[in-house]
């Protein structure tokens, strides 16, 4: 199996490399233009991406160019070392040649070619250049040696590197940093890559820049992890698709970008050799390297054998958005994504709600039921709604939505609940309300106004108005009315004046009452028309009755008055609380009971804890619906006949809610329903 993956993978990048050497060779005969006619710095340019593209066709005009007397000096010393690294063979003589030069850029430039030839041919003119007055062409010279020799070559590299190993180092010395670094890096010995690291962390940009540009898969990741660890932040960002998150840190980005300009098989290497280390760290920073430049099915398969069983929240994390890049082929880590939702990382668990959602056959209902009812944290739930929304509603038809949102709906965060209400809303139907009403039935009741509001408003969108006005009695709310206006109203109830409704209940009647129309014109007049009880019924889980709905316009500047009977199960004392639009100067609807007007008491009745835990909630005060007057009150046995008295002044919906409570705070236990 593994030598398969290590086949496939290959396969894979020698794909990536044919694919690359096909554009640059759609493209080389721009770049061959521009090395024939273009200036030295077009020329230069032009080299690298002809040897990028390893097309064998630019061998010939490069070895023109290379023996072109009349080229700049720079050019013909580029082109040497392209020659060389295209076909170390044809450019030995050359290479000979210019390394007996008396220019000292082309003698740098034969030493550079050296690296690329035959190392038997270059040991000794090589031996030659080491020992060569200018320090550049010495530096060269160096470096070639240690490509050639590797290990046996850090003899000549340990003395010639050791020295610049100075903070004190003058800064017209400060270019041998580069050479140097490659120089260890092709050594590779133990004691190259310590001294790497020590010129690391004395002098960052030139030997980062060094090492990203030796070309060696066994110092790549001692740049990658310097900038990663330097400035990798924390957390778990949610980049769906994109691989995992980078910091937007200009010498991270600036490394990354060298790294990925190294071939494929040299990104692989270097991805491999990150991935055999034990630290979290590094099995990040190779899953973000392979995601985001080599990304393959045969990258994911390398990645999750290495960050399968990592059991680090880090790593599960960047392994998932790894593998839920398009080119991973995410459906094919489905078990994995399965297993870490049993992680016990909260961070592990979301990363596999987000790996599932990459898998477009994965049914997500039936894949996320367990953290679902099984009470998992806030932000787990939070992932796994967000993932539920954007799957496809037929998913969830074998699910009893009620029960499975329970957990969420009772969750002491109102982000979640409010993430569960909106599934709701996408999901559930009117069929689903018995089931929903039923699995509810704590939520419907709790003690948690947070948690109750958010339920009973949830389910009230697919329930009916009957069932609407059952959410509504349940909780309290008187919702049998009967309703008579309007009245001319004044600029408070205290200056309206008593209407017949005050002393007399009786609903067969009807009165004639003035009314003032057209108000704010320059010529008012009044009109007396007839007025009638009638019925007003509440139909919102909020428990508001609609005056507008119920009375004969206008209803600006107006007075009407609503009635209704509620029957104690065990009479006595009881709390009321009335609630309606709080007009100028404050007023609040009148109460009466029995006939008799109750007023607020002072001090004030016990806090409503049960429902809606306000501050000073019983004195006048400013709510969204207007205001709230709390009365303590003691109910007779049999019916009990309640009255209220409300104005509206300039308010174009005309809402007041009665709500009878228990002395503690619970809805009072009434017989039948209210008349």
């Amino acid at each position: 199996m593994k030598r398969f993956s290590t086949t496939c993978l290959s396969l894979l990048l020698l794909a990536a490399t044919i694919s690359s050497s096909a554009a640059d060779k759609a493209n080389i005969e721009t770049q061959l233009e521009h090395l024939a006619s273009g200036g030295w710095i077009l020329q230069a340019r032009a080299l690298e991406q002809l040897v990028r593209s390893g097309n064998k066709d630019a061998v010939k005009p490069i070895h023109e160019l290379v023996q072109n007397q009349e080229a700049h000096a720079y050019v013909r010393g580029r082109a040497l070392v392209a020659l060389a690294r295209l076909d170390g063979g044809k450019a030995a003589g050359d290479a000979q040649a210019f390394a007996a030069s008396p220019d000292a850029g082309l003698r740098a430039a034969g030493a550079e070619a050296y690296g690329y030839c035959d190392g038997n041919a270059a040991k000794a003119p090589l031996g030659n250049l080491l020992k060569d007055k200018d320090e550049k062409v010495a530096m060269a010279a160096i470096v070639s040696w240690a490509r050639l020799y590797g290990k046996d070559a850090w003899a000549v590299v340990d003395p010639a590197t050791k020295p610049l190993l100075n903070p004190d180092l003058p800064e017209d010395l400060r270019w041998k940093i580069v050479p140097a670094m490659h120089a260890m890096a092709h050594a590779g010995t133990p004691d190259a890559l310590a001294r790497i690291h020590e010129f690391i962390q004395l002098s960052s940009e030139p030997s980062l820049r060094g090492l990203v540009t030796a070309g060696q898969p066994s110092v790549l990741p001692l740049a990658a992890r310097h900038v990663h660890r330097e400035h990798h932040k924390t957390g778990w960002p949610r980049m769906h698709g994109a691989g995992p998150a980078v910091p937007l840190n200009e010498e991270y980005l600036r490394v990354m970008k060298a790294v990925k300009s190294n071939r494929s098989e040299v990104i692989e290497a270097t991805v491999r050799t990150l991935l055999q280390t034990s630290q979290p760290q590094d099995l990040v920073l190779a899953c973000t390297m392979g995601a985001r430049m080599i990304p393959a099915p045969a990258t994911g398969d390398m990645l999750l054998k290495a960050c399968g069983d990592a059991d680090d929240a880090n790593v599960d994390h960047a392994c998932v958005q790894a593998l839920t890049v398009p080119a991973m082929h995410p459906e094919r880590y489905e078990a994995y994504f399965t297993k870490l939702l049993k992680s016990k990382h909260a961070p592990s668990r979301i990363a596999g709600i987000d790996g599932l959602a990459a898998c477009p056959k994965v049914n997500r209902f039936e894949a996320y039921s367990e953290i679902m009812q099984g009470g998992d944290s806030n932000e787990v739930l939070q992932v796994a709604l967000e993932q539920l929304i954007s799957a496809p509603v037929e998913q969830a038809q074998n699910q009893k939505i009620g029960t499975y949102l329970y957990e969420a709906m009772a969750a002491n965060d109102r982000h979640t609940r409010n993430a569960a209400a909106a599934l709701f809303q996408k999901v559930a139907a009117k069929r689903d309300y018995t089931d929903v009403a039923k699995a509810w039935e704590t939520l419907l009741h709790n003690k948690d106004w947070k948690v109750r509001d958010s339920a009973r408003r949830t389910i009230a969108t697919i329930a009916t108005e009957d069932e609407l006005t059952e959410l509504a009695r349940s909780d309290g709310y008187i919702t049998d009315w009967q309703v008579i206006g309007t009245f001319i109203g004044g600029e408070t109830l205290w200056d309206t004046p008593a209407y017949p409704p005050e002393t007399e209940l009786d609903f067969s009647k009807t009165y004639n009452a003035e009314r003032i129309f057209n108000i704010g014109s320059s010529k008012p007049f009044k009109r007396s028309r007839s007025i009638k009880w009638n019925k007003g019924t509440v139909t919102t889980v909020d428990g508001f009755l609609r005056i507008n709905y119920c009375v004969s316009q206008p209803t600006i500047e107006a007075v009407a008055y609503a009635a209704a009977t509620i029957t104690p199960k065990t009479p006595g004392e009881a709390i009321i609380w009335v609630e309606g639009i709080a007009t100028k100067g404050r007023t609040l609807p009148s109460l009466w009971i029995n006939g008799v007007q109750v007023f607020a008491p002072k001090p004030a009745v016990p806090r409503d804890q049960y429902l809606w835990p306000v501050r000073s909630p019983w004195r006048n005060r400013y709510i969204p619906c207007g205001g709230r007057a709390t009365y303590k009150v003691t109910l007779k046995a049999g019916p009990n006949q309640i009255l209220i008295k409300t104005l509206n002044l300039k308010q174009e919906m005309w809402d007041v809610r009665v709500r009878v409570l228990s002395p503690n705070g619970t809805p009072l236990e009434v017989v039948g329903g209210e008349g």
